[in-house]
């Protein structure tokens, strides 16, 4: 029996086909098939095509043609190049590989990745361009997946590797995959273009997530504020490149810290043009006076308001100023201020009363905030810490916003002082 050549079959001829046939069922077939979609198909037509251009062309006669191909049928006769089959095989390949690297390295390094990738990429049966294309996908889907141990630097070598970073039509071919892909890179290239102090810090708290020792107090408060940081702007990137059980066992943490804890972590930010052991001093300075505020509030919840006693006439000026402030610019009774230093009433009134901020409807009730805040030489305020917080976090952030935006205060205005403000209930 003659056997028909499967690139025959591919284009449903027979061995009578001559070219013009040949050339008719290509284009009849083509026109079945989606190129942007079915690359593989596609594929395996062109191939099929040239195959039968080749059986056709000037030699035998026809049947001589039928009779070698009787001749040289294999009983099992092995189909077309399969392009899904070989970018199985290398992803199979590849996903071993890079598995035995994301495991014998806590954080995989970019350079790692890359080379594993590269190998990969080199692997005779990729190169077949639809074979190719579908192993670029398989790498995709995997990274659109969500994280796993070694994605971080997996991204940034799939990136180099196939120049999505350059050229969005790629990702745009691979569906939702690709979209959330394009996405991410998008976002990480938002987040290279933060300020230095900003990134560095985003990139420790990243670099502590899977660390197994549990993190400072103070540092585990600060990186709990970033980890909010980073999920809210880019949480596209987020969800590829941070393990979610690990900034869960962060959290878990930050709710075991108890409120007391949290007024004493000194908040502040050390001012960019000042040294390093300027910045510490007054982080020293303002958790010292945290410590002492904390503990003016316990012998008044015990005691009651603790009357202080009237200053004597040689007393020298105090170092700070304690007050409380209403948000209508009316002074609340202090907790502890000496007549020789001026009150600062009226320009912290005119601060919080510029505040562009309004609460959402669950904090419209009384909110207390407590301040820390330094002045430079030139009356500027220089750091600003939230000593005690009210229960609108965004709130307190928005006051100590304002106050590092104020004007210059007055040259006889306390270096460093506490400031207690208090935003009545809205009305209704």
């Amino acid at each position: 029996m003659t056997s028909v050549p499967s690139f025959l079959v591919r284009l449903s001829l027979d061995l009578h086909a001559a070219t013009p046939d040949i050339r008719r069922a290509y284009a009849r077939e083509l026109k079945l098939i989606d190129q942007a979609k079915d690359a593989a198909g596609f594929q395996s037509l062109r191939e099929a095509y040239a195959a039968a251009l080749r059986w056709a062309g000037p030699g035998p006669s026809v049947a001589l043609k039928a009779e070698a191909v009787e001749v040289a049928a294999d009983p099992d006769p092995a189909p077309l190049v399969d392009p899904h089959a070989l970018a199985c095989a290398a992803f199979a390949d590849f996903a071993s590989a890079f598995a035995l690297v994301a495991e014998g390295a806590d954080q995989p390094g970019l350079e790692q990745c890359q080379a594993v990738l590269a190998s990969a990429l080199n692997q005779p049966a990729l190169d077949n361009i639809s074979a190719r294309q579908l192993f670029e996908q398989h790498v995709a889907q995997l990274l659109a997946g969500g994280w796993r141990p070694g994605h971080e630097a997996l991204l940034g070598a799939a990136c180099h590797a196939f120049d999505w970073g350059g050229d969005r039509r790629r990702l745009a071919g691979f569906g939702a995959e690709g979209a959330l892909l394009a996405r991410a890179i998008d976002e990480r290239a938002m987040l290279d273009a933060q300020s230095p102090e900003a990134l560095a810090a985003q990139c420790q708290v990243l670099a502590s997530l899977p660390l197994d020792s549990e993190p400072d107090t103070g540092d585990l408060l600060r990186g709990l504020h970033a980890l909010d940081t980073l999920e809210q702007r880019f949480p596209a990137w987020m969800a590829l490149v941070a393990s979610p059980q690990h900034i869960e066992r962060w959290r878990a943490l930050g709710r075991q810290v108890p409120e007391w804890r949290r007024i004493l972590v000194f908040e502040s930010e050390p001012a960019q043009s000042q040294p390093a052991s300027r910045g510490t001093r007054a982080s020293g300075v303002g958790t010292a006076f945290a410590i002492l505020i904390v503990l003016v509030n316990l012998v008044r919840l015990v005691l009651g308001a603790m009357p202080s006693a009237p200053p004597q006439a040689d007393a020298p000026a105090p170092h700070a100023e304690v007050r409380e402030q209403g948000a209508a610019g009316r002074s609340l009774p202090a907790v502890s201020a000496q007549s020789s230093n001026p009150p600062l009433d009226k320009e912290m009134s005119a601060i919080f009363s510029d505040m562009n901020y309004e609460p959402p409807q669950v904090y419209r009730g009384e909110l207390r905030v407590a301040y820390s805040i330094e002045l430079g030489p030139d009356g500027r305020v220089r750091n600003v810490g939230v000593v005690q917080h009210s229960d609108d976090l965004g709130y307190d952030a928005a006051g100590a916003a304002a106050l590092r935006l104020a004007a210059p205060f007055p040259a006889t205005a306390p270096r460093l002082f506490f400031w207690y403000h208090l935003r009545p209930a809205a009305p209704g």
